[in-house]
């Protein structure tokens, strides 16, 4: 999960559910105080415990790496997501 300051939204990808892990893509605008599902177009995997980070330069939202826990498959991708 990371604060998007451009765009005004925190992102929330992936993630455990307890049995398994989740490949969705969210939204928060907290001054709406709503979420939104995204489909971003890349076709990431599912994953947990992958890092996000905004870069106030490319003004987009970096994840890197992560685990797919049912596998035990290891990340070592990265992914930008923003305009």
């Amino acid at each position: 999960m990371v604060y998007d300051p451009a765009r005004h939204q925190v992102l929330l990808f992936g993630g455990w559910l307890g049995d398994y892990c989740v490949d969705e893509t969210w939204a928060y605008d907290p001054a709406a105080n709503t979420w939104a599902e995204l489909h971003p177009p890349a076709n990431t995997l599912r994953r947990d415990s992958h890092a996000m980070v905004y870069d106030p330069s490319a003004g987009k939202v970096i994840l890197f790496g992560g685990v797919e826990p049912d596998a035990w498959t290891r990340f070592g991708d990265t992914w930008s997501y923003g305009d």
